[in-house]
């Protein structure tokens, strides 16, 4: 049907389902539409260029380095948010030289880590 031109309305509390099956989202926390656009829109917003990093050294030492904007958790894994503009594989470098690394890759946010984190944003600007 949706190749066809057909509009499906699905709604579901299952994020990763919505990731899997829909082209366009609409995000809405308690009755108030947070975040709506293409699935492309919604990561380009809440989702900046980030790497996923395993190592020993504190989160002060990978703050250190030149192009990282944050250091979160997100599910046991710590994940070095790229500060804008700045390339990648610039980041990878500086990291390298800065600390003993044993394990980076591109970290792409889920679903839920964007709903999180709209809800955050929503209950900042509202507060």
């Amino acid at each position: 049907m949706r190749d066809r031109g057909t509009t499906i309305l699905f709604s579901t509390h299952v994020l990763p389902q919505a990731e899997e099956l829909c082209d366009h989202l609409c995000l809405i926390n308690r009755g108030r539409t947070i975040l709506k656009g293409s699935v492309e829109e919604v990561w380009a917003r809440f989702a900046p260029p980030a790497l996923r990093v395993d190592c020993a050294a504190p989160d002060e030492a990978l703050l250190a380095v030149p192009g990282v904007a944050a250091v979160e958790l997100r599910r046991d894994v710590r994940v070095l948010i790229i500060a804008d503009g700045t390339p990648v594989p610039r980041v990878i470098r500086a990291l390298a030289e800065a600390v003993d690394v044993e394990a980076v890759e591109p970290y792409r946010a889920s679903l839920e880590d964007i709903f999180l984190r709209a809800v955050e944003e929503d209950h900042a600007a509202v507060a």
